[in-house]
């Protein structure tokens, strides 16, 4: 259509003008066609992954690492359900879960005042979300290695809460995925979230320097993962770091693509039920580096250096997603690390899927979110 408008027009002239209106028709009607096209694929019903920051959490963040340039900027000012409900606006993305920070107060010292911090952050995802009662539901969050644990999941579903985040990379939580003591504990938990009919947010991959891969992750689906039978478990990040407001940016590595095939075997042999199995794509995909500054940054280096020793990441990735099941995949933005919109857009575009496929992963929504 676009090359028969050309030839026509510039046939029936011999001036520059009418080349020149060739070009320009030919672009409005390439434009109408892409526009078109770029509309068959709807933006994200849900955002499976949003954290919040009371300002409680970025006091106490900042007392423990002052500022610095190495300091998150997302990690400045406290981030509310109004400022996550405008950019699900701009993205024009319905709902989302909201994952309390209250992780991040279990740290040695008084239990007591610990205990004290964590609640106040769980009341405090409880407050936001209830300004939005049809577009947030709120997760909450405990270290589940703490005696007190249990008893804040229980009452965390008292007060409203609609299921558990656990986070087993940061400094003060620590996990060992090869430790029989842990491991026992991590069971406690699950079993108690079962109890409490919460769904379970889990980030799997432990801090830097631990080992992590594929021994690591059977040790969770064989003794972990039973313990949660009647409730659904979304593995965060596709089962690795993703990016988060400590460590930065990660992305997709081979220890994580190891850790996310004995999911994908243990499904495969009927080990555990797709049914109630999910994983969130958060924090898997990096932007471009803006600039050489970017480039240098230290965590944008190690991202960048895990890529280089993983050519061909984004095909194991792909192929990952779909071993797994599309429709098991669930959209989530890591908000406020990325923003929704920003990161709909990096899955257009480094993602090779078919517009079927695209299409059924933004229009997933996990059943915690109907």
């Amino acid at each position: 259509m676009t090359w028969h408008l050309i030839k026509v027009v510039t046939t029936s002239g011999t001036s520059w003008q009418w080349t020149a209106l060739a070009i320009v028709l030919a672009c409005v009607v390439s434009l109408r066609v892409w526009s078109q096209s770029a509309q068959v694929i709807p933006a994200p019903r849900a955002d499976h992954h949003a954290h919040l920051f009371s300002p409680a959490a970025i006091q106490f963040f900042a007392q423990r690492r002052p500022p610095s340039p190495e300091a998150p900027a997302l990690l400045s000012r406290p981030r509310t359900a109004t400022d996550l409900i405008a950019a699900l606006d701009e993205a024009h993305v319905q709902k989302a879960i909201v994952l309390s920070f209250a992780y991040i107060f279990a740290v040695p010292g008084k239990p007591e005042e610990e205990y004290s911090l964590v609640r106040g952050e769980n009341d405090w995802v409880v407050q936001q979300v209830a300004q939005y009662p049809g577009r947030l539901v709120g997760f909450c969050s405990v270290n589940p290695l703490r005696e007190y644990a249990v008893r804040e999941i229980q009452r965390c579903k008292q007060i409203g809460l609609r299921g558990l985040k656990l986070h087993f990379s940061n400094p003060n939580t620590d996990i060992d995925l090869k430790n029989d003591q842990q491991l026992a504990q991590l069971k406690v938990v699950f079993s108690a979230a079962n109890q409490a009919r919460l769904p379970i947010i889990v980030h799997l991959r432990p801090r830097p320097g631990r080992s992590y891969g594929a021994t690591q992750a059977r040790s969770f689906i064989e003794t972990v993962l039973p313990a949660a039978h009647d409730v659904p478990v979304q593995i965060a990040h596709m089962a690795g770091y993703g990016a988060n407001p400590m460590q930065g940016l990660i992305g997709y590595d081979r220890a994580t693509d190891e850790a996310l095939g004995a999911f994908v075997m243990a499904l495969r042999s009927g080990q555990i039920k797709r049914q109630n199995l999910y994983f969130d794509f958060s924090g898997v995909l990096l932007p471009e580096a803006p600039d050489e500054a970017s480039r240098r940054d230290p965590e944008r280096r190690l991202a960048d250096e895990q890529q280089r020793d993983f050519p061909d990441w984004i095909s194991h990735l792909e192929s990952r997603i779909r071993e797994i099941g599309i429709d098991h995949v669930l959209f989530g933005s890591s908000w406020p690390e990325s923003t929704p919109a920003t990161y709909q857009l990096l899955v257009r575009e480094q993602l090779k899927l078919s517009l079927n496929e695209a299409h059924r992963f933004f229009e997933n929504v996990a059943p915690y979110l109907k």
